[in-house]
């Protein structure tokens, strides 16, 4: 029997103890940290790199970490929310920290849509998966992985942090705990793949644990976002798809376009089907974990080239819930 477990990483810096304090204190609350020792570990590799003698972490060196890092904006804003956290943990304790006000930036970000063959060459690829390590199970667990992103709408951290008491494959329906905004839902699947996650249990799961991660690497950890990134692109490449198709808003074809997708098309097959937009829109937007019906406004109001009707009708009830306050 695997018991899943989060990679840990070796702090190494000045503040390696108040690291480690951070964290532990973290998962008393119930947090589930699985982004933070990575986060913290590019930090104190930072630290250990500037030869930090005193613990003390002024706006330069905040900038020089976060501004050395090669990730885009929206992830420097998740990097900077994580830091901000432990910045404020170390003032606590007396240490000299600056805390930033927040990473705040005007999105031109417009979201990536697979079309219908781009999807089947996306998926195709990661059936044939190849990989250089044979000890690897990236080519197992990927497709999976891949098909629930799509297939339910799941953010990526969603989707990894699924433990085998969360994923009910009798009735093919997901728990979500601990989402965006600290809820939990549940997510139900299709019946294909309700099916497809049965075989890769069965195949994958021999002896598994209800606390046992659904997705794990082959040493037992659990998987990183960084990890699944990694293989998307490698997917994209020998699926022939480029992977910087925005280039100037920072972002192309990652992960969270096949939540983007999956928004899309449900909202274009509920147009399709001509179902009552008053009963369909709050469902998919409590689907999808959004705060309100904006969350899922914002796919059509980016789309709107191919779904100028569907944004219409989405503005219209928008309205008639939200009324203006003059």
């Amino acid at each position: 029997m695997i018991r899943c477990r989060l990679p840990s990483y070796e702090y190494k810096s000045i503040f390696s103890n108040e690291l480690h304090s951070f964290l532990k204190f973290r998962k008393s609350l119930g947090y589930a940290c699985r982004q933070e020792p990575y986060v913290f570990k590019t930090l104190d590799d930072h630290f250990c790199g500037m030869r930090l003698m005193e613990k003390e972490i002024t706006y330069d060196l905040f900038e020089s970490w976060i501004e050395s890092l090669p990730i885009g904006p929206s992830t420097k804003s998740a990097y900077t929310s994580r830091y901000r956290t432990f910045a404020l943990y170390l003032q606590k304790l007396g240490c000299i920290a600056y805390v930033p006000q927040g990473f705040t930036m005007k999105s031109h970000y417009v979201p990536q849509i697979f079309s219908d063959n781009e999807l089947k060459r996306l998926f195709k690829a990661c059936d044939n998966l190849k990989t250089r390590r044979s000890a690897t199970n990236a080519h197992i667990s990927f497709p999976v992985v891949v098909r629930m992103l799509y297939g339910c709408g799941l953010r990526i951290s969603e989707a990894l942090g699924l433990k085998i008491a969360d994923v009910d494959l009798r009735n093919g329906i997901l728990h979500v705990r601990n989402a965006k905004g600290n809820r939990d839902r549940l997510v139900p699947m299709s019946k294909s793949l309700t099916g497809i996650c049965r075989q890769y249990f069965k195949a994958f799961h021999s002896d598994a644990a209800p606390e046992d991660y659904f997705f794990h690497s082959e040493n037992g950890t659990c998987y990183l976002n960084c990890w699944a990134s990694k293989w998307m692109y490698v997917v994209l490449e020998q699926a022939g798809l480029d992977r910087n198709v925005n280039p100037e808003n920072g972002k192309g074809r990652a992960l969270h376009a096949l939540r983007h997708t999956f928004a899309v098309n449900s909202l274009r097959k509920m147009q399709t089907d001509d179902v009552d937009r008053y009963r369909a829109i709050p469902i998919l937007s409590t689907y999808m974990g959004h705060d309100d019906i904006y969350g899922t406004e914002l796919y059509l109001q980016m789309t709107a080239d191919v779904h100028a009707d569907m944004i219409q009708k989405v503005t219209a009830y928008s309205a008639s819930v939200f009324p203006e306050v003059e």
